[in-house]
């Protein structure tokens, strides 16, 4: 196989049932040299079949099986192994269109960009009519991604690979692109953007973090990390006037993780320590925000008494 230009990561967890339609999709793309790194990641169903089948008919789709790790694992292995100019992650369960990888290099190349951004469907096929391109500057895009105004996920991108030096996704953590992507992008002088539709993200799954109700304290816990995260990044990036704004996001999802919480379920004890502790270690920039009571007294709640602030909001 020829040295690839392109490095797709592809991470699969027990999805036999919409793998092969992610990797057809991916050997179907009209630009054609790049690799597939496909993860499986300890897999209990016909996944990892599924991999070696691939891999066994197009030698341009190379496997890794490991024993179960998570998103974040899976990625990082699949990194070490990338050998193409460009990155781009594709969950094993959404599809790619056609043009997707063409469109997305042609647009990197012809703008001098370190990132490409497309627009993508949401669980139904519906294109633009008026598909546009944008140049942005990394500082602006990241900006705009701290303060939430950019989804965060990681797929729907193609990366320069060295804007990922250094930088490795968080284990055991459902919010682990919230606490990354602004890292990359950080470093990126131009991101070229397109609202044409060319990544299908697929929102039916039973097992998704999205759809499993038990996991939702867990996720708001994560996204509160993930937004701490945040400001210590734009405390030392230059990004302070939007660190009120990152400040009030951990105390929402934090309120969110303590309201859905059992209050003698000890599991979520450390990352309830961090928090308080952060909270009380950091204040905000802009005096004003100050006036603001419900902020101000719940900031007061969750730095001190965390856990009474749990069994005052009851059991759910």
């Amino acid at each position: 196989m020829e040295q690839p230009i392109l490095s797709i990561i592809v991470p699969a967890y027990n999805i036999e049932k919409y793998l092969k339609r992610c990797l057809d999709s991916i050997l179907n793309q009209s630009y054609t040299n790049f690799e597939c790194i496909v993860v499986n990641d300890g897999s209990i169903d016909g996944t990892k079949s599924i991999c070696d089948e691939y891999a066994d008919k197009d030698d341009r789709v190379i496997v890794i099986h490991q024993e179960n790790g998570g998103l974040s694992v899976a990625r990082n292995n699949a990194m070490k192994k990338a050998r193409g100019k460009y990155i781009s992650f594709i969950d094993g369960d959404d599809y790619i269109m056609e043009t997707y990888c063409e469109t997305l290099i042609n647009l990197l190349e012809k703008n001098n960009a370190d990132i490409a951004k497309c627009d993508y469907h949401k669980g139904i096929l519906s294109d633009v009519e008026d598909v546009r391109i944008e140049i942005v500057s990394g500082k602006k895009f990241t900006e705009d991604l701290i303060q939430d105004k950019i989804g965060s996920q990681l797929w729907q991108y193609v990366y320069k690979k060295e804007l990922w030096n250094d930088i490795v996704s968080p284990k055991g953590r459902y919010a682990q692109d919230m606490m990354i992507l602004h890292e990359v992008t950080n470093k990126a002088k131009n991101i070229v953007v397109t609202n044409k539709k060319l990544y299908f993200y697929f929102i039916d799954r039973d097992d998704s973090t999205s759809n499993a109700g038990k996991k939702k304290v867990k996720g708001a816990f994560d996204r509160a990390i993930a937004f701490k995260e945040r400001y210590i990044f734009a405390r030392k990036n230059g990004y302070d006037s939007q660190c009120d704004f990152i400040l009030n996001k951990v105390l929402e999802f934090y309120n969110n993780a303590l309201t859905m919480k059992k209050s003698n379920e000890k599991r979520f004890d450390s990352d309830m320590k961090i928090l308080s502790t952060f909270l009380k270690e950091n204040r905000y920039k802009d005096p004003r925000n100050n006036r603001s009571t419900k902020y101000r007294f719940l900031k007061l709640f969750l730095e001190y008494t965390p856990n009474l602030y749990c069994r005052m909001k009851g059991d759910k």
